[in-house]
C-alpha cells in the first residue's frame, strides 16, 4: 500500500490521530538534512530536541485550540463567541529519528521559512559509516541529557 493511501485511509478512520507532517531526510557528504512541512506554525509553536545525542525529535502544535464551538474568548474588541470553527490549523504532533553515528549532535540546527522546517545535522570528520535507524520512534526520554538547537528564522 502505498504512504499516500496509507495516509488517507489513516485520516479517515481516525481524524483526530496525531499525524506526522510529511518529511524528507537526505544525507550529503557534509550533513544529514531534514525537511518537513509545518504550515500554519510560527517558530514559537515548534521545538526541536536532541535525546541522548543520538535521537532528533520535533514537537509542534497550535496552543489556541481551547476556543471550540459555542465557546467564548476575549478578542481586542470584546468576548467572540464561535458559531464554527473548522480551519483550526495544523494539528499537533511529535515525531523523532535515530541520527547515524557520524552524527555531529553538537552542531545541530534548524530553521523554518514558508511553512518548511529544516534541521540540519552536520556529520563528523572521519566518523564511523553507519545505516541510519530509520524514522521509527525509538524509547528516549526527556530527561537531563535532552538538548535543544537554536532555531533560526
Amino acid at each position: 500500500m502505498s504512504l499516500a493511501l496509507s495516509r488517507m485511509l489513516l485520516d479517515r478512520f481516525f481524524p483526530d490521530a496525531e499525524a506526522r507532517p510529511p518529511t524528507d531526510w537526505k544525507e550529503t557528504p557534509e550533513a544529514h538534512v531534514f525537511r518537513m512541512d509545518v504550515p500554519g506554525l510560527d517558530k514559537e509553536q515548534v521545538a526541536v530536541e536532541l535525546v541522548d545525542g543520538r535521537v532528533l525529535r520535533v514537537r509542534a502544535g497550535k496552543q489556541d485550540d481551547a476556543a471550540k464551538d459555542g465557546h467564548e474568548e476575549e478578542d481586542g474588541d470584546g468576548a467572540v463567541r464561535w458559531h464554527c470553527r473548522e480551519r483550526v490549523g495544523a494539528r499537533a504532533f511529535e515525531t523523532q529519528f535515530r541520527l547515524p553515528e557520524d552524527a555531529a549532535a553538537d552542531g545541530v540546527r534548524a530553521a523554518m521559512a514558508d511553512g518548511v522546517l529544516t534541521v540540519t545535522v552536520p556529520k563528523r570528520k572521519g566518523g564511523k559509516k553507519r545505516q541510519h535507524g530509520g524514522n521509527s520512534p525509538s524509547a528516549a526520554g526527556s530527561g537531563p541529557d535532552t538538548q535543544t538547537p537554536p532555531l533560526d528564522k
